[in-house]
């Protein structure tokens, strides 16, 4: 959607996903430099919505045992942030659909080929008895499916694993 939004002045953005709506998802942080982001896309707004919590930097091991800070808060003005994901993505989506980009879901990508100057993009309409398919010529293509990376798989491309990424998280619940 940042991509879309970013975009979306200047050039015809077709947004594509295989989700009706956001899944629910285990909560994200923004680093500070988002909010510089936010606010030249024109949407720092959203992150004054009741439940995101603003949050002094993030200290992040990458690699090693030691913690790096990102985006150190004392040397600029600015907060990182806590949101929650499905109601940032919905809220990211509603501000794409408002800019005119042509909002497509849910759909998931079944070909794509390289003609001349463009992409050619076949699609279909997910969750109903009788989809729809949907073609798409593009001269640029961003691939933004995370790990799936439908679109760069069928280009051949191989997913290589540079480390063992792994997450957690604990979740509290507030008045027990």
């Amino acid at each position: 959607c940042i991509a879309a939004l970013a975009l979306s002045g200047r050039f015809s953005v077709t947004l594509v996903d295989t989700e009706t709506l956001p899944p629910p998802r285990m909560g994200e942080s923004l680093p500070p430099a988002a909010e510089r982001l936010m606010d030249q896309l024109g949407l720092a707004h959203l992150l004054s919505r009741p439940g995101y919590l603003a949050c002094k930097g993030m200290n992040s091991y990458w690699g090693n045992e030691n913690a790096e800070l990102l985006d150190d808060p004392t040397a600029q003005n600015i907060n990182g942030w806590h949101v929650c994901r499905q109601a940032f993505e919905t809220e990211l989506r509603e501000q794409a659909q408002r800019r005119g980009v042509n909002c497509v879901w849910p759909y998931a990508l079944d070909t794509s080929s390289a003609n001349g100057h463009h992409w050619h993009l076949g699609m279909h309409e997910l969750d109903c008895e009788s989809p729809d398919t949907l073609t798409c010529r593009a001269k640029i293509v961003i691939d933004a499916s995370g790990r799936l990376n439908t679109f760069a798989q069928q280009q051949g491309a191989m997913r290589q694993n540079l480390d063992l990424l792994v997450a957690s998280w604990i979740t509290f619940c507030s008045g027990h």
